[in-house]
């Protein structure tokens, strides 16, 4: 190095500089000086591990990697852990900045402006906060970073934070705010709950909301273990419940050592108050949510308090045009909403974290009048907005309406429930069948016949009172109540109850009879007649559904036709054909199958043409038509599957399997039947679970025609575990089976159908 000097700079070297370096070239410096500095920080001090946030921590320091995003404002409701994550990034980032990270808390600030500059004096910048004019030239050649905290109540002082980024072009800042800033050059990260979607599968490491929440939990009971499906179940639920949100999981998890986990979870459903702490030394506005909810609360206008308490009726989140119709918010309050954290667009949706509905609700609850008008908007909008589809789900596109109704099916139970609770008749009586079509057509959680077991207990009700002020309602409200229990009876078919089915079907037709309900007798007879063609009572069936066949044409035919009552024929004459094959009289059969085909073509209904063409396969497959029946099932599943009709898909898969095991293909078979099981396994009803019950007797006698009977006793198995008020139902398939595998075991099979 000295020849370089004297080379390259023309200059001799000090002797300080040729004795450190023959100290280098001799490797004999002191450890400590080899050491690299620590980086300058008064980051603070964690007292926990910090759980998650993996991909919020890529994304922010991806974002803050951009030499253009020079403020990064993490927004997000209060509880979110905005603080924590803040201070996380800042820790991985600590030596990204020459001049260091420093940590600015503003929760203590009680005013914006010149206070909000000096408490960014003195903390860690090097700068005294009796000056703070002096700070943006006392920054303006640092290179650092500042993470200001909870900045949302000095809004009006942001300027300052716009001087400093405007003064320091090597400073960049990470705000924490449950408002954005909205200035210009702001970046916004949008903080959400913690990911709490349960793993797929064992070995899988768990969401990080329940990771949070066991180490929260192992702070008061060290030994905790999810030992059981059911604890995990509860956990979960609590995950649920609370949407993810850290603080909301480390005040569940702090009654652990009281409670149980499902007490817990029971807490927090029925109040936002369950969730608080006495814990010390720590913030007044962390020591429960409501604390937290409050100062968003207090921080909003008048105005915006009325829209946010209106939007907690919704359930499931809602449309910019829902929220206009129900609650009268323009596109700016929305807006407004959205930058103070209460509420998030995803999907073309507003969504409002459920805990701050219940802060919502909880708001509205203390005006009364404010909130019967609003459910009564609610509750008008949705049930005109099924009204509106039923005639679609008929059609030769039923899927977009069932979509429509899907996405809005919370919503949809919340309206009906409240048309229940408030005797809003006119609105219970315009979207009973279209409500009864969607949850068929869909195989929707949605409970049907409870629904309308409810709304016509509700009715009787009125019905029991004085109707003295309601005069000639009476007869309205008889004629609503029949259309409701026949909706029910409709509901209870597809859950195989066909003794309740009759007794609610008899009760429609009565109120029917006696208040001119076309609607409620029509459907009485249809549903009456299909529950005794199952108890296999033809010649009483075959009367009932020629009854329900006269009112409907009777109507079809005057002046004042009811549009629902059109798909009555093609339903009735598929049952007069289920019959007419049950007593072996198969050119009847087709005859009625045809027409009821010919009716569905006609209206442009694919469901009902995709029954017809499944029936006409029964008709063939009982004649051993065999090629035939194939061709109508497989008609049908293509309509199926087009539809997004699931019961008719499994359905189609069912029978294909059976006219496969017929035909000597037992293979193909079994991967038929096992397809249709799939297809079952997704819905909930009696009868589908009945169908299931079907199918997997038919994997069973399927495999015992296999070479390989190994999985036999495995069908038998998952067949024996479907639920009880079936069980005459297993004890006739268990017959088939033992007959099945000794048939197999003489060499037999059902073979000698095919001939």
């Amino acid at each position: 190095m000295p020849a370089n000097l004297t080379t390259e700079l023309d200059i001799e070297p000090a002797a300080e500089t040729r004795a450190l370096y023959e100290r280098i070239r001799d490797d004999a410096l002191a450890p400590e000086m080899l050491r690299t500095p620590a980086p300058t920080h008064n980051l603070p001090v964690q007292l926990t591990p910090f759980i998650g946030r993996e991909h919020e921590l890529v994304a922010i320091n991806a974002l803050l990697d951009d030499p253009d995003v020079r403020l990064l404002t993490l927004v997000g409701a209060g509880g979110m852990g905005k603080t924590r994550l803040a201070i996380e990034t800042a820790y991985q980032r600590l030596n990204r900045y020459l001049d260091g990270v420093f940590f600015v808390p503003l929760a203590p600030v009680t005013q914006a402006g010149r206070d909000c500059v000096c408490y960014c004096n003195g903390h860690g910048t090097g700068t005294d906060r009796r000056h703070p004019e002096n700070l943006p030239s006392v920054l303006r050649d640092k290179h650092a970073l500042l993470v200001i905290d909870n900045f949302e109540h000095l809004l009006d002082g942001v300027g300052g934070i716009v001087e400093l980024l405007e003064m320091a072009p090597g400073l960049q800042l990470v705000v924490t705010s449950r408002e954005r800033l909205n200035v210009l050059g702001e970046h916004m990260y949008v903080v959400r709950g913690m990911d709490y979607s349960p793993s797929s599968s064992q070995g899988v490491t768990p969401a990080a909301a329940v990771r949070l929440f066991v180490q929260c939990v192992r702070r008061v009971q060290p030994d905790f273990t999810i030992g059981s499906e059911n604890l995990a179940d509860a956990m979960t639920r609590i995950c649920e419940l609370v949407e993810g949100m850290p603080l909301g999981l480390e005040l569940a998890a702090a009654w652990s050592d009281m409670l149980s986990l499902d007490e817990i979870a029971r807490e927090i459903e029925r109040s936002i108050d369950f969730l608080a702490s006495d814990w010390r030394y720590s913030p007044e506005r962390h020591r429960s949510l409501r604390a937290v909810f409050d100062g968003s609360w207090r921080a909003l206008e008048e105005s915006e308090r009325q829209v946010f308490r209106q939007l907690s009726v919704f359930r499931g989140g809602f449309t910019r045009e829902a929220a206009q119709a129900v609650t009268g918010a323009s596109l700016r309050a929305l807006v407004h909403l959205g930058y103070k954290s209460l509420l998030h667009q995803q999907g073309g949706r507003y969504q409002i974290h459920e805990l701050l509905r219940q802060f919502g609700a909880e708001q509205l609850d203390l005006s009364p009048g404010e909130r019967s008008e609003v459910e009564e908007r609610h509750s008008a909008y949705y049930l005109e907005f099924v009204a509106q589809r039923e005639r679609a789900l008929d059609g030769a596109e039923p899927q977009q309406a069932a979509r429509e109704l899907q996405v809005e099916i919370d919503n949809v139970e919340a309206a009906w429930m409240s048309a229940v609770e408030y005797g809003r008749v006119t609105d219970l009586d315009g979207s009973a069948i279209g409500l009864w079509r969607f949850t068929s057509l869909a195989g929707s959680s949605i409970d049907s016949e409870r629904l309308m077991r409810l709304a016509a207990e509700r009715l009787e009700g009125c019905l029991c009172q004085d109707t003295a002020e309601r005069g000639t309602d009476v007869q309205s409200y008889e004629r609503v109540l029949s259309k409701l229990r026949a909706m029910q009876a409709a509901a209870l078919v597809a859950q195989g109850d066909y003794d309740a089915v009759i007794s609610v079907a008899n009760q429609a037709i009565a109120l029917a009879r006696s208040s001119q309900g076309i609607e409620g007798e029509a459907f009485g007879y249809l549903c009456k007649g299909q529950a005794l063609v199952q108890k296999a009572q033809y010649a009483e069936a075959q009367l009932c559904l020629e009854n329900a066949l006269s009112c409907a044409q009777r109507s079809l035919s005057g002046d004042a036709a009811v549009d629902s009552l059109d798909l009555i024929e093609y339903l009735v004459y598929l049952w007069l054909g289920s019959i007419a094959i049950r007593q072996s009289e198969l050119a009847r059969a087709g005859k009625y199958f045809e027409r009821s085909l010919d009716i569905c073509r006609r209206r442009g209904d694919l469901r009902g043409e995709m029954h017809g063409l499944a029936n006409l396969g029964n008709a063939a497959r009982t004649a051993h038509d065999y090629p035939r029946a194939r061709e109508h099932y497989e008609h049908a599943m293509r309509l199926a599957r087009q539809l997004g009709y699931r019961w008719g898909e499994a359905t189609a898969h069912q029978e294909l399997g059976d006219v496969a095991r017929v035909q000597g293909d037992p293979e193909f078979a079994l991967e038929l039947t096992e397809r249709s099981l799939v297809l079952y396994r997704r819905l909930v009803t009696g009868c589908e679970r009945r169908c299931r019950l079907h199918t997997s007797a038919a994997c069973t006698s399927t495999w015992a025609m296999t070479p390989d009977h190994r999985n036999i006793s495995t069908s038998f198995f998952t067949s024996s575990t479907i639920s009880t008020p079936f069980a005459d139902d297993w004890g006739r398939w268990r017959s088939q089976f033992v007959t099945i595998t000794q048939a197999t075991r003489n060499k037999r099979s059902f073979m000698p159908d095919v001939r």
